[in-house]
Order: structure tokens, then C-alpha cells, then sequence
């Protein structure tokens, strides 16, 4: 499971700070750093980061980071290995990104900490080693990174790499939510909206899933569509409920595609827009969403939208029981009985073609 990844890379390479020094503040970091001071290597390093004081400039803050970071500074060392590991400032190389992070976390530079646990959990220092992660994650978490207590919240809650704890779980995701961690806020509105480690509140799920959501996170987006769908912690909402799963069907979100697309077709609560519809059921099926596939195999079933086609229903139908969907495989038992031998054998070669070419060339 790499779902606590989703969000963890947004944060700064550098320090969340937006101080504005001034230009007499630039200019004597300037003369301290080139008297070799590491705190003003790095307080420079910042500025031509950011661009606040001065044009904004890459390779200038990747000098004066590395100069200070060679001076043991940790800041400075977890915002160079933030640059390696990245390949913003400097060539991509994580051999150097875990060296950097290695020497800041070990001074307890809590971003150092939390990157290191983000490589061992990635497998990127070779085998995975998720308990190596969850120490690196506790370490950055207790001294109160957002990101890592967000991330150990979902090691917690799915037991890797230590031993499965959801009210834990929900205590470092309020903890990161409260700080307004995007992941945190989610994870801490699913826990609400299913009732893992603390009772089930969906008023509390849909507080959290907003928040994610106006964000832009796609898991946030549909699942904040879900409960305006079935009026769960808020009032029922069709047209806010296709708003929300636009915007994650947008994304690429393949169950908000699904969901998305029954609603445009069936004209559930809203009215039928069937060519709307079909647009997303097909890109959600081509992504292998059996519910998906299902939907698509009743449409030409039953003619919506499109010319009627036993056979090519029964092809979606055939996928969609493939992978476990009971509903399907009671429609491919029914339609067995309509279909002649050579039509059955026509949808067996045209399923073989479509499964190998991942969903995407399943016509007739």
C-alpha cells in the first residue's frame, strides 16, 4: 500500500518559512556566508529558494545549501538531500539524498527524518524495510512533522511495519490534521466515515473530507461526492455530488469515473446525460472498475445510448465476472441462454483480445 504517498511529496524542499528579511538583512547574509558562516549559507540558500528579497534562483541556493551543509548544518543538510532527491537544484541521485538526510536526521532535523522513513517505506535503499520507515516516522512524528504523523497514522492503521493500531492511528492523523495536513485530514475522515479506531460520525467524515477536498485530493473529492450522493453527514446533494466527482473523475480517480458515469447514464437525481455518462463508465472500465464494466455491459444490453448489442454486453459482463463480481456472472448465466455457439465463441476471442490489451480494444 503506497497511499500515504499520495500527498507527501508536496511538501517544501526547503523551510515553510516566508520570512521577508529585507535587502540590509540579504546583504549581511551575504558577507556572513562568504565569511563561511553556515547558518547564513543556509539563511541565503533560503532566500534565493524562495525568491522573497531577491529573484528567485535554483543554483544559487543549491551553492549556498551545500556549503552549509558541509559544514554539518542540518538544516541545510535536509534541504540538499530534499534537492537530490528531488533533481530540483541538482541532478537526481539518491545515494546522495540518504547520505544528506542520514547526517541532518541524526541530528534530529525532523524533515531529514521524515524523507529517510519516505525512502526506506519506497523500498528506494533497496529491500523495503517498513520497520526502518516507522522508526524514521515516529522520530520526525514526536517532534511534530505533520507529514510523518500523518504517514505513521497509516502504518498504524494497516499494521505495516508494526503492529496494527487504528486508535493510535486516529490520534497521530488529528494530530496532522490539525496542522492542516492534507493526508491527515483524509485519513482522519475516512477513520470517521468508517469507524476505524473511533465511532462512526459521518457529520465528523465530511468536515474532514471538505477540507481534503478544497484541496484538491482526489481520494478527498469522491469521497466527499459519495456523501452528498447518499446524504450521509450532510443533506443530499446530486448536483454537488457530480461537482465533487468531477473534479476527482478529472484526476483520474477511476471509482469517481464509475460512480460518475452510472449517474450521467441512469440520470440518477439528476437528468440522463448518456453520452456524459458513457465518456467516464468507458474511461473507468478501460481502468478495469468491474462496477464499471458491469454498468457498460447494461447499456448495450439495454440499448442506452447506443445500438443494442447482446454480444457486446455479454463481453463486459465476462470481464467484470473475471474479477469477482457476482452481479456479472448472474448476467452472463442469462445470457448464455440467448446467445448461439458461434456467438459465444465470437465474445471468448473478442474477451481473449480485450484483456490483453488492458480494457482499451474491446469492440466488436
Amino acid at each position: 500500500m503506497k497511499r500515504l504517498l499520495s500527498i507527501s511529496l508536496s511538501i517544501l524542499l526547503i523551510s515553510t518559512c516566508t520570512n521577508t528579511y529585507g535587502q540590509a538583512n540579504v546583504r549581511k547574509f551575504e558577507i556572513d556566508a562568504k565569511l563561511g558562516l553556515a547558518y547564513a549559507q543556509y539563511s541565503l540558500g533560503e532566500i534565493y529558494y524562495n525568491g522573497k528579497d531577491v529573484p528567485k534562483d535554483i543554483d544559487e541556493a543549491a551553492k549556498w545549501l551545500t556549503l552549509a551543509a558541509e559544514q554539518g548544518y542540518a538544516p541545510a543538510q535536509a534541504s540538499l538531500g530534499a534537492f537530490y532527491y528531488s533533481g530540483e537544484g541538482l541532478p537526481m541521485d539518491l545515494v546522495e539524498a540518504e547520505k544528506w538526510f542520514r547526517l541532518a536526521a541524526e541530528q534530529r532535523q525532523s524533515l531529514a527524518q521524515y524523507y529517510l522513513g519516505l525512502m526506506y517505506y519506497k523500498e528506494e535503499l533497496g529491500a523495503n524495510d517498513s520497520v526502518e520507515a516507522v522508526k524514521w516516522f515516529t522520530l520526525a512524528a514526536k517532534q511534530g512533522f505533520a507529514s510523518a504523523q500523518s504517514s505513521l497514522g497509516v502504518m498504524q492503521a494497516n499494521g505495516i511495519g508494526t503492529a496494527k493500531n487504528e486508535a493510535e492511528a486516529v490520534n497521530y492523523y488529528k494530530l496532522a490534521a490539525a496542522q492542516g495536513d492534507t493526508l491527515g485530514q483524509f485519513e482522519l475522515g475516512y477513520m470517521y466515515d468508517t469507524g476505524r479506531g473511533i465511532s462512526e460520525d459521518n457529520t465528523e467524515a465530511f468536515k474532514w473530507y471538505s477540507l481534503a477536498a478544497e484541496k484538491g485530493y482526489a481520494r478527498a473529492q469522491r469521497n466527499l461526492g459519495l456523501l452528498y450522493n447518499k446524504g450521509e453527514g450532510v443533506s443530499q446533494d446530486k448536483a454537488k455530488a457530480v461537482k465533487w466527482l468531477r473534479l476527482a473523475a478529472d484526476q483520474g480517480h477511476v471509482q469517481a469515473q464509475s460512480l460518475l458515469g452510472r449517474i450521467y447514464v441512469f440520470g440518477e437525481g439528476i437528468p440522463a446525460d448518456i453520452p456524459q455518462g458513457l465518456k467516464w463508465m468507458r474511461l473507468a472500465s478501460e481502468n478495469g472498475v468491474f462496477t464499471a464494466q458491469y454498468n457498460l455491459g447494461t447499456v448495450y444490453e439495454n440499448g442506452y445510448g447506443v445500438a443494442q448489442n447482446t454480444v457486446q454486453a455479454y463481453l463486459w459482463f465476462s470481464v467484470s465476472a473475471e474479477q469477482g463480481y457476482a452481479s456479472a456472472q448472474h448476467k452472463i448465466d442469462e445470457l448464455s441462454e440467448t446467445l448461439s455457439h458461434e456467438q459465444l465463441t465470437q465474445v471468448q476471442e473478442l474477451a481473449t483480445k480485450c484483456k490483453a490489451s488492458g480494457y482499451t480494444d474491446c469492440d466488436l
